[in-house]
């Protein structure tokens, strides 16, 4: 499965920043797609301390997506940062969706 899998591959990154950022932060997508906040949570956080700045487009979705889910007062504000980040940096793969969390806080 895809938890298993971004599971494994955290367990393997230590010492490489960029991977563990990466791997944290698709793991907590995963579980937050499957609605287990309380799991993802320290995901986000570990995603959020780790990595160059690359590794910081994901990291920031899934903030953003765990403060959708979270109905966080600051889910808008952190969106539109997350989507300025991406913008600025040229990396619109996320684009789409943070529009959609900057505007509506809703999740899929």
């Amino acid at each position: 499965t895809a938890e298993h899998s971004f599971r494994q591959s955290l367990s393997t990154s230590d010492g490489f920043s960029l991977f563990t950022s990466w791997a944290a932060a698709r793991l907590a997508l995963v579980l937050l797609a499957r609605q287990r906040i309380t799991d993802a949570e320290p995901y986000v956080t570990l995603a959020n301390a780790e990595g160059p700045g690359l590794a910081r487009y994901e990291a920031d979705l899934a903030a953003v997506e765990l403060a959708a889910a979270t109905d966080d007062a600051h889910r808008h504000t952190l969106a539109r940062n997350a989507l300025r980040r991406c913008r600025t940096g040229g990396h619109l793969a996320h684009t789409a969706r943070l529009v959609d969390l900057a505007e509506h806080s809703a999740t899929p």
